[in-house]
């Protein structure tokens, strides 16, 4: 497979949308500063993007969060919430999420919530490729550079990837890789012990008066990954950083499913057939196991012949209450962000604030419309309201109730 130089590629004229196009596997980072109110976003970033891997810090999630309230179709996902040993009773966090036909495990034994670093080690298995090791970090900016070096060595050599392996470590890790100073030093030093190389060149955090790079990428093998860059989502003051590893994408069949066919059934036959069926063999039987097995046998076979199973394609994401007016609110939303990134000033900051909260304004007012016409559809039939509410997921389904009450009295 041909791989463009990095040099033919201009990261500026790169968006999200753009990154679908790339080749290999998409690998990213991004600080989102808290996850549930903009889980919506995430999920419209991910489906235009097609990342395979995105890793966000700064969740700001904790056990009263349930796993259910943020889940995004075709993706699954890894999440480390700050625990008490950090010393910090919020804030902090790490979640990944990965395309659900992606070979990703969670190295748990090794990854850790210190009060100077928290780290998630995550293996991504490839065919016909070498294993992948991914590292996701957040380092706190309060805590101490020389302590959370220390760790993330002791971490690195705990994993012990091998040289033949590859090694990615990704995250934020707030140390300015443009000054001059102790923390940069000791950062240099320590990539250049562990033969590492830092992929990101530009601003990562840019404010009215300061361009920090800050958020990092290191890898083991830079042959590996023919492409990085950086993009601003407009979502949080940080930017997304990604790289490109060099693979052949294999191409699969469309996802598919088998599930049972109610279309034709019939509960008084079914429990005539049970009632017919001869059970003589399972009283009689002298062993428990024996009886179980026949029972199952005989049972899983009217089952088949009333229920039988049938072949679907599962569907993709799908958010009905999308329209093209949101879009068109999404794409100006990051086309502030990118302005902003190039020339920082209260006027270009105000304007990317703007546009940030009209497309979430607009949000919020389309998931209501389609929630109100919906609930006026199943008005006479209220069994049958639970399936369009399925794109909804996360928050929302915790005011449905609620919601589905007021629009009934």
């Amino acid at each position: 497979m041909c791989f463009p130089h990095q040099d033919d590629l201009s990261m500026s004229d790169y968006s999200i949308k753009c990154l679908q196009n790339l080749k290999g596997i998409s690998i990213a980072s991004l600080n989102i500063c808290g996850l549930v109110s903009k889980l919506d976003d995430i999920s419209h970033l991910l489906q235009q993007s097609n990342l395979d891997i995105l890793v966000l810090t700064e969740s700001h999630l904790s056990e009263k969060i349930d796993d259910s309230l943020l889940n995004i179709p075709g993706y699954t996902f890894y999440r480390q919430d700050r625990t008490a040993a950090s010393g910090k009773r919020s804030g902090g966090g790490i979640i990944t999420y990965f395309k659900i036909d992606r070979d990703v495990f969670l190295l748990n034994d090794h990854s850790s919530c210190s009060p100077h670093l928290e780290c998630m080690w995550l293996r991504l298995e490839l065919k016909l490729a070498r294993p992948t090791y991914l590292c996701c970090l957040y380092r706190a900016p309060d805590s101490s550079y020389v302590d959370s070096i220390n760790e993330l060595e002791l971490s690195l050599d705990s994993v012990n990837p091998g040289i033949r392996s590859d090694l990615v470590m990704l995250g934020d890790y707030n140390i300015d890789l443009n000054k001059v100073d102790s923390p940069t030093r000791s950062l240099n030093a320590f990539l250049k012990r562990q033969n590492l190389s830092q992929l990101i060149t530009s601003n990562t955090r840019i404010t009215n008066d300061s361009a920090t790079l800050i958020d990092h990428i290191y890898v083991s093998n830079v042959d590996l990954y023919w492409h990085q860059g950086v993009v601003d989502p407009g979502l949080s003051d940080h930017a997304l950083i990604y790289t490109m590893r060099k693979y052949k994408r294999i191409s699969h069949e469309k996802e598919t499913k088998y599930i049972r066919c109610y279309r034709n059934f019939d509960a008084v036959k079914f429990a005539d057939d049970v009632g017919s069926t001869d059970w003589s063999a399972v009283y009689n039987a002298t062993d428990i196991n024996d009886a179980v097995s026949i029972f199952n046998f005989k049972m899983l076979s009217l089952i088949d012949k009333h229920l039988p199973w049938k072949k679907v394609r599962m569907r993709k994401y799908s958010a009905p209450w999308v329209s093209n007016e949101y879009l068109s609110f999404v794409d100006r939303r990051e086309y502030f962000a990118k302005h902003y990134r190039k020339c920082p000033c209260e006027h270009h900051l105000s304007l990317k604030k703007t546009a940030r909260r009209e497309c979430n304004r607009l949000r919020d007012q389309l998931k209501r419309e389609y929630l109100r016409k919906t609930l006026d559809k199943y008005r006479d039939n209220p069994k049958k309201s639970g399936t369009p509410f399925a794109s909804f997921g996360r928050v929302v389904k915790i005011r449905l109730k609620r919601s589905i009450k007021l629009a009934i009295m």
